[in-house]
């Protein structure tokens, strides 16, 4: 196999991860993900890549830690932000969740994943009305994205905002 004759590497176990996947072999995608992290990749496009792989996998722990990685060496990195987010999220810690989306979304508005991310986490958080202006603002940006339309018509059409109108 021609992936196999790279030379030893994180050059060489992120297409080899991404083929695993590909052909929905986990366990062998895994195997090759944590043999990537072993080696402590600091270039960019190799946490970019690590930090999809582990998003695939669902592997949350691993995922923040890349983000985190990845933020330390350029903060103004949105896409870092969204998976720290979206890891958070999956994590339950949806104030953490709101933070990382909100920053994501203020470092690169057409980001359509990280206002789904900010509007789940909302939700989680019984923010109901932020939640809808989240979903609201991704659709404005895709439209046709069914997921965030169907998501958006789950969402209450009217809530509670006051102690007052809650004792009326």
């Amino acid at each position: 196999m021609a992936l196999e004759s790279i030379p030893a590497g994180i050059s060489s176990l992120l297409p080899r991860a991404e083929l695993a996947l590909a052909k929905g072999d986990f366990k062998a995608a895994r195997s090759l993900v944590s043999e990537a992290m072993t080696l402590k990749p600091t270039h960019p496009m190799a946490l970019h890549k690590l930090g999809l792989l582990l998003l695939r996998l669902r592997d949350w722990n691993a995922l923040a830690d890349i983000a985190r990685q990845a933020l330390s060496m350029d903060e103004q990195e949105p896409i870092a932000w969204l998976g720290l987010a979206a890891a958070q999220l999956r994590k339950g810690n949806s104030a953490e969740a709101v933070e990382a989306a909100t920053r994501a979304i203020k470092l690169k508005y057409f980001l359509p994943d990280a206002h789904f991310v900010l509007a789940r986490g909302l939700v989680a958080q019984g923010r109901w009305q932020e939640a809808k202006e989240a979903m609201q603002a991704l659709l404005k940006l895709q439209p046709d994205n069914r997921a965030a339309a169907t998501y958006y018509k789950r969402l209450p059409q009217k809530h509670v905002s006051s102690s007052i109108e809650k004792k009326i």
